[in-house]
Parts: C-alpha cells; structure tokens; sequence
C-alpha cells in the first residue's frame, strides 16, 4: 500500500491504463460511494478486448415487491448499518447498498463504458456480471 496512500480508487490506477487481461470484483460495488467511476476506472485498466466479472450481493427484485421476503430482509438490515453508512455519506454519492436488484446492477453496467455480456446467477442473493471492454472500430 505504499504506493497507494490513499484508499481512493483512481490514485492507485494512473500506470495501470490498459494493462490487465482480466479483473474481478467480489461484494464491493455497492460498497461505494460512486460505483459508476469505479467501472470506468476498471474499464481504462483493462486492455483492449479484457474482461471484468462483478461478483455482487442483490435483491431478488423491486424494493416493493420483496416486501416479507426473509433474505430480502437480512440484506436490507446489513446494509443499513454497514453498506450504506460508507457509501452514501459523501456528497453526491449513489450509494446502492447491498439490497440493490440485479436490474440495477445492470443498468449502471450500461452506463459504464463496460459492455455486459452475461448474467449468471443460481442463486436470488447474489450474480456475476460478466463484463468486456469491447473495441470499437
């Protein structure tokens, strides 16, 4: 961490533009304050053609139609005392928390300049977004 005082995401990338093949996340973009600059910042690591799997906790649907919904619950209430006190504190921050739905996980996705490829899940807490830098001609 020596070379990254600060735990400010884009301090630690500005050598690292286009250099890595593949990465991966797991439980930390709805941890963030402002998860869109994080996927283009992963974006810009990536080389050309590379790949990003987001691994993320999620909702199984709408925050309305969860209602009773016990895994649903246990997520909101983590999130309340852990997520969210991080990720929505600083100004402007979108701070998703972990009962956001795949649907918005994907639509921030597509915001990004990452192109989703695929969404896998086998389970209704968690998915992984299978992400690439897609080349333009």
């Amino acid at each position: 961490m020596s070379r990254c005082p600060s735990l400010i995401f884009t301090a630690c990338l500005g050598d690292m533009h286009g250099k890595f093949d593949w990465a991966f996340t797991f439980d930390v973009i709805h941890d963030l304050p402002h998860p869109l600059k994080a996927l283009n910042e992963i974006h810009k690591a990536l080389k050309d053609g590379g790949w990003f799997v987001m691994g993320d906790v999620h909702s199984p649907g709408d925050r309305c139609a969860v209602a009773g919904d016990d895994g649903s619950m246990v997520l909101y209430g983590i999130s309340t005392f852990l997520c969210l006190p991080a990720s929505a504190a600083p100004d402007g921050a979108l701070g998703p928390g972990a009962a956001w739905s795949v649907q918005e996980a994907q639509e921030l996705i597509a915001q990004s300049n990452l192109t989703l490829q695929e969404t896998v899940s086998n389970q209704p807490y968690f998915a992984f977004h299978v992400c690439r830098k897609v080349v333009s001609d």
